[in-house]
């Protein structure tokens, strides 16, 4: 007969730690990576969505405080500025909606 006839419990027991055990360990240290990589692109990412969209609110404030005044050869350019300013709202939403729905698996790990 063979070992593994023999001692199934044991036979069990080499297998978990040959195959399962180096496997797990591999795919934590691989998540360990990813969240510290996570971790560097939210913090490089977030304070500068913060500062656009900050940008965005005090243009859009002095649009509006333009528009009140209705200087006629400012008009065009408040137009432009309009567009800029709604493109860099666009583009500072997606920064902070990509970080959160990058970091969405790491709500669920409890991090």
């Amino acid at each position: 007969m063979s070992f593994f006839s023999d001692h199934p419990v044991a036979a069990a027991a080499i297998l978990i730690g040959v195959l399962v055990i180096p496997s797990l360990l591999f795919v934590a240290m691989r998540g360990l990576g990813l969240w510290r990589a996570m971790k560097a692109s939210k913090s490089a990412v977030e304070p500068k969505a913060a500062r656009l969209t900050a940008d965005a609110e005090r243009l859009q404030a002095e649009i509006a405080r333009l528009s009140e005044r209705r200087v006629p050869e400012a008009m065009g350019s408040l137009e432009s500025l309009k567009k800029r300013v709604a493109e860099v709202g666009v583009v500072a939403g997606a920064a902070s909606e990509g970080v959160r729905g990058a970091t969405a698996p790491l709500r669920y790990l409890g991090r």
